[in-house]
């Protein structure tokens, strides 16, 4: 008989990240910390909006460093993705990328991105978008934020405040527009979908 196949890493003040490897060929990363002397499951890789909140409250109270552990971690199994689709694929990987110098603005960006795709946090997070998009610092960052707000809308099933706000961004033809659009109609009944 098979058994669970462990591999884990990290410290007591950063925290713990558990590939857990089940027999059958699933793989599931656990995120792991200490509070109050005592081990406590954070959350996992598969809608880690616990662990975004960590990360503000980590760069809240000035630990750069343990929030850019997390975001490491998260980002080494989540890739850009898209193909001929420049806005296509994931939207958390579009601000963050391994290894890069912890920055708590883009840190946050990246939580925000990452509770605006889950119900429980997304207001939270598109709250933190609305926020930082007054001020993006490049048409690219821009262009995310838009990304990752419409994200958080559709989340919310507010489809039309996801496609208003995406159509600014996209390009002709792009996918994920298009997506968010038949989302919407199918959502409200206005189309034929």
């Amino acid at each position: 008989m098979q058994q669970v196949d462990p591999k884990g890493d990290g410290n007591d003040e950063i925290g713990y990240r558990e590939k857990v490897q089940i027999p059958g060929g699933i793989n599931i990363t656990f995120f792991v910390v200490k509070e109050d002397g005592q081990y406590k499951l954070l959350d996992s890789e598969d809608k880690p909006d616990a662990i975004a909140l960590e990360m503000l409250d980590r760069i809240k109270g000035g630990d750069l460093k343990g929030a850019k552990a997390l975001l490491d971690w998260l980002r080494e199994d989540s890739h850009l993705e898209g193909g001929d689709d420049p806005l296509g694929g994931a939207i958390f990987p579009r601000f963050w990328i391994k290894g890069q110098a912890a920055d708590a603005r883009k840190m946050k960006l990246a939580a925000a991105a990452i509770l605006a795709g889950t119900k429980p946090t997304a207001a939270q997070g598109i709250a933190l978008l609305e926020e930082a998009l007054k001020d993006a610092a490049s048409d690219r960052e821009r262009t995310n934020i838009l990304l990752a707000l419409a994200d958080g809308y559709s989340t919310i099933d507010n489809f039309r405040k996801a496609v208003g706000g995406l159509f600014p961004a996209a390009q002709a033809g792009a996918g994920v527009a298009a997506g968010l659009y038949v989302e919407h109609l199918r959502a409200d009944g206005t189309g034929p979908l």
